[in-house]
Parts: structure tokens; sequence; C-alpha cells
């Protein structure tokens, strides 16, 4: 069993992620990060590890994951109760991101 484990949740990553018909577990920290990381779990295509914030560095807030919630990700992709739903559907939007990159797709570059 594969699980992509912390890819980049950026916008430009996510048909890559998608291609590879695997669920990712994300840990979303800035810019559109904030906005794509949830989206995995709305669609049922992996889990977004929320990032807490604590003291500062010199001015800026210092934003930490905990361990504990990225062991309840992975225990939620790997056998959780969604999980093989999760997978499903990851397969499901998989094969269809890789269709619009084959030859006559709508994202297919010659």
């Amino acid at each position: 069993m594969e699980v992509n484990a912390f890819p980049s949740a950026g916008r430009s990553r996510k048909l890559s992620d998608l291609m590879t018909e695997e669920p990712t577990i994300e840990a979303p920290v800035n810019g559109d990060r904030n906005y794509n990381g949830p989206k995995v779990a709305k669609f049922l295509t992996g889990v977004s590890v929320e990032e807490e914030t604590e003291g500062d560095l010199g001015g800026v807030e210092r934003v930490v994951v905990r361990r504990k919630k990225v062991q309840q990700a992975i225990e939620m992709v790997m056998d959780g109760d969604e999980s093989e739903e999760m997978r499903k559907r990851c397969k499901e939007i998989g094969e269809k991101a890789n269709k619009v990159v084959e030859k006559g797709g709508s994202c297919f570059c010659s």
C-alpha cells in the first residue's frame, strides 16, 4: 500500500499528486497550500494535517505540525473508516487525471 506523504499542497502540484492514484497526506503551511490542502479531505483523496502556531521567530509566528496529528493522518489513510472509499476515489480521479495528459487529452502538450 502506497501513500504520498507531504507532497507540496500547491495548486501546480495537485494534478501530478492525483495521477499517482494514491491518497495524499498533506501539511499545508503557507500560500495557496492553506486553501488547496484541505481540498484533499473534501474530495476524499487524502488527509490534510492541521498546523499550529506557537511562539514567534523574530516577529514571525512559528508554524508546527504535531507528531500526533501526523500519526492520526497516517492511521486514517491506512486503515481508517474512510480509507477504502478514499482509495477508490483516488483511483477514479487518478485515471481521469492521467487521461487528460495523454495524446488527444485536454492537457496534452506535444
